[in-house]
């Protein structure tokens, strides 16, 4: 898989090279040149990687100064590329940190049970012991709720280095966190449980990444599509559409692939529905031929459409 990956780089480095020398003109992202490098870079975006191949080849670097090249499609596309490589490489960091977190925290906790293991063969009442066990783990007691997420919380934690990306994140996770105020009294302990474990800034994250993989950059030719969802989202009538995306039940592979009217809330359904079926009904309606008569008026009124 590596030597693949690492011919197929090597191929669109070659290409790109050749698309640069490209005169400009008005059909030059249509030359082959440039055709075959935007070609060979889709290639490399659909190419199964890992974090360990992308460590192990560090081709992600070989094609950064490809962000500068002089083809703006050659240049969108390896942003493109590149983001989405980035975004393996730091989830496969962040699982790896919280592997070696985990690790330690095991071996504490070995080392605090075995020295409470001694103290309470030692302590003189039963009493005596459970406070010392008490004390020893509070600090690994989780908090009854979870602390509020702040602006400045949110921004370092969507922050990526793309400034319309962090935009789009910033946006999605305003409207996920409407949705704990919007639980009201009349739903069960369950569901306001299940919307308090959920954590609208890892959902934004997952829904714009998403995104950004299936349509490209915000500012590419699918902004349309962009602004249509995060319009959904926001909306204040569709409450129960954000509350689906916030719990999972609409996953972000699904939500790209929603139009419009399946997004909208179902007050807005029905208003699409009514503008549609009266629509049809004036297409379907016969056209009414005025009689021609002998009147002078109508022999007027004839006159005067010619």
């Amino acid at each position: 898989m590596e030597s693949d990956l690492l011919r197929l780089a090597e191929a669109a480095l070659k290409a790109a090279e050749s698309a640069a020398n490209v005169d400009d003109g008005f059909s030059v992202n249509k030359r082959p040149e440039v055709c075959r490098c935007i070609s060979l870079l889709k290639k490399l975006k659909e190419f199964p990687v890992s974090y360990d191949v992308l460590a192990s080849t560090q081709v992600d670097k070989r094609l950064r100064h490809l962000r500068n090249h002089n083809k703006e499609k050659v240049r969108l596309m390896a942003k493109w590329l590149l983001e989405i490589w980035s975004s393996i490489i730091k989830d496969g960091l962040s699982r790896n940190q919280k592997r070696g977190v985990n690790v330690i925290a095991d071996e504490s906790t070995k080392s605090i049970d075995d020295e409470g293991s001694r103290n309470k063969r030692k302590r003189d009442s039963e009493e005596d012991g459970v406070e010392k066990e008490e004390r020893v783990f509070s600090c690994f007691k989780r908090p009854s709720r979870e602390p509020k997420v702040s602006k400045q919380m949110v921004a370092v934690s969507t922050k990526c280095s793309d400034a319309f990306r962090n935009k789009v994140r910033e946006i999605l996770v305003e409207a996920l966190k409407k949705v704990a105020g919007e639980v009201s009294d009349d739903d069960n302990e369950e569901m306001k449980e299940k919307v308090r474990a959920r954590d609208p800034v890892a959902v934004a994250v997952s829904i714009e990444s998403m995104m950004f993989k299936k349509l490209g950059p915000f500012n590419g030719p699918k902004k349309f599509k962009y602004r249509s969802t995060m319009f959904n989202i926001k909306d204040p009538k569709n409450q129960d559409f954000r509350r689906k995306i916030l719990l999972g039940e609409v996953k972000p592979e699904r939500l790209v692939g929603l139009t419009t009217e399946e997004m909208a809330s179902n007050e807005r359904q029905c208003e699409i529905k009514q503008i549609k079926e009266k629509a049809l009904s004036k297409i379907q309606e016969p056209v009414k031929e005025e009689p021609v008569g002998k009147s002078d008026n109508e022999l007027v009124w004839l006159d005067s459409m010619w």
